[in-house]
């Protein structure tokens, strides 16, 4: 996206709620994409920076659910990531982890909202853990939806990130110190 420019979801009366990029000026704030064409819009929600010139976010196109997309800021540059349904609950649905990667929490509709982690490209997703349990159940000792920024809860365990915005799990234990030391 170059130069600074804001994403943001917004309704401007013609295409539904859809994604938007701005720059701060009226003159420099367009439609990005309309990725549900009607009125009824996508409604883009967790908008996330990878911090590799593109965002990740959540939009819905079908009545399947909200999905993964990936927009570097032009309608040309906006896709489908994978056929995947990202669940919006929680502080942070989407969160940056560094290395141009971010985790969330996704269903294939094999086994529940999973905890999975992107680089914004269909080859560079996929589950972080498989293990077996109830659908949408606590996965590999984690809820995949409590996903948060460090420092963002009380009482959080603080780390040292490799990166500015990698992120801890809900209890506070470093998201990367938890895969490594767990084998994902």
């Amino acid at each position: 996206m170059g130069t600074w420019k804001g994403l943001f979801s917004a309704n401007d009366g013609t295409h539904g709620t859809e994604l938007f990029i701005t720059n701060g000026t009226a003159v420099g704030t367009s439609l990005v994409d309309d990725v549900y064409a009607g009125l009824d819009g996508s409604y883009p929600d967790a908008l996330t920076p990878l911090f590799n010139g593109t965002a990740v976010f959540a939009a819905t196109d079908n009545p399947d659910g909200p999905r993964l997309w990936v927009t570097d800021g032009t309608a040309a540059g906006t896709a489908l990531v994978i056929d995947v349904n990202v669940q919006l609950v929680g502080t942070s649905p989407i969160v940056p982890i560094g290395n141009g990667e971010a985790v969330f929490s996704g269903n294939n509709g094999t086994g529940g909202f999973q905890p999975w982690v992107t680089d914004g490209t269909a080859g560079g997703t996929s589950i972080l853990s498989t293990a077996p349990g109830p659908a949408g159940a606590l996965v590999g000792g984690i809820n995949p939806s409590e996903f948060t920024p460090p420092r963002q809860r009380p009482g959080a365990v603080p780390c040292q990130p490799a990166h500015e915005w990698e992120s801890a799990l809900g209890d506070g234990r470093h998201l990367r110190r938890y895969l490594r030391d767990h084998g994902l």
